[in-house]
């Protein structure tokens, strides 16, 4: 179960959803939330004097630390759980590994407005590109997403044996909340599907666990799946990370990565 959850914060609409969202499944899960932000380096320039570039870092970190304090002792007050905060200079996308990474995290929670202009759509969003870094689960909220708990979990699956691995994840989480969960293949035209195991799945159906299997058929696959989501009342999308080669990803997009850019629905991923 999660017990120290990480969400990156740079107090913005999209992040403060988030952080509320992040809250509310703390307080269900007894669960301590640790709050990140990164100061972004200023860029040297030979004709900027050095002191300058650092006066406004300083500044920079200095408000951001006037803003994180506030922003937990509102936290703590409203939902009684633990809260920290940590400021970082540095990259958003490495220093929130290496954070979350450092504290032991079981999970991060990143909003996201999605990927609205051109360069964010070719070389993705903040939460787009922490999809590839982070060996831990992560879940991301768009901005007009709010908490409804957790009862019914729509799973990305191939039917080749990955629901296993999936359900394995999800084992403890979902025997604390007991929610509907539906695997989902989406299925291109003249697409043979394997099988998928049911033997490796009957300890986790054991456990009362309430899984289904269902396939749709579709060209796009993101676009299928955000769609059945939205049908079925989903309140969160799960799906298995897929790790590429640098080239791979500024020329195409994972499925994870394309959701986690325009989902209406919160998504998932695991590692």
């Amino acid at each position: 179960m999660f017990k120290r959850i990480v969400v990156p914060v740079d107090f913005s609409d999209a992040a403060m959803n988030a952080v509320n969202y992040a809250a509310r499944l703390g307080a269900e899960s007894g669960a301590e939330l640790l709050l990140f932000h990164a100061v972004q380096a200023a860029i040297p320039d030979p004709y900027v004097p050095a002191y300058y570039i650092t006066d406004v870092s300083g500044e920079q970190a200095g408000a951001a630390r006037e803003s994180m304090d506030k922003l937990i002792e509102r936290l703590k007050a409203d939902y009684t759980i633990p809260v920290s905060g940590e400021i970082a200079m540095g990259d958003i996308t490495a220093s929130l590994s290496d954070y979350a990474g450092n504290e032991k995290a079981d999970l991060v929670v990143m909003g996201t407005h999605g990927a609205r202009h051109w360069l964010e759509k070719l070389m993705g969003t903040n939460t787009g590109n922490v999809v590839y870094q982070l060996g831990m689960p992560l879940l991301v909220v768009p901005e007009g997403s709010s908490w409804k708990g957790f009862r019914h979990l729509l799973c990305a699956s191939d039917f080749s044996g990955s629901e296993a691995g999936i359900a394995e994840a999800l084992l403890d989480f979902a025997e604390r909340h007991q929610p509907d969960i539906t695997f989902v293949h989406v299925k291109q035209a003249g697409e043979t599907v394997s099988t998928f195991n049911k033997e490796q799945l009957e300890s986790y159906v054991n456990r009362n666990l309430n899984m289904a299997f269902i396939e749709k058929e579709g060209q796009q696959v993101v676009e299928t799946l955000r769609e059945t989501a939205l049908e079925r009342n989903a309140d969160v999308i799960v799906i298995q990370a897929r790790h590429h080669n640098w080239a791979w990803r500024i020329f195409h997009k994972s499925m994870s990565r394309e959701l986690a850019d325009t989902s209406e629905v919160p998504v998932l991923i695991i590692h």
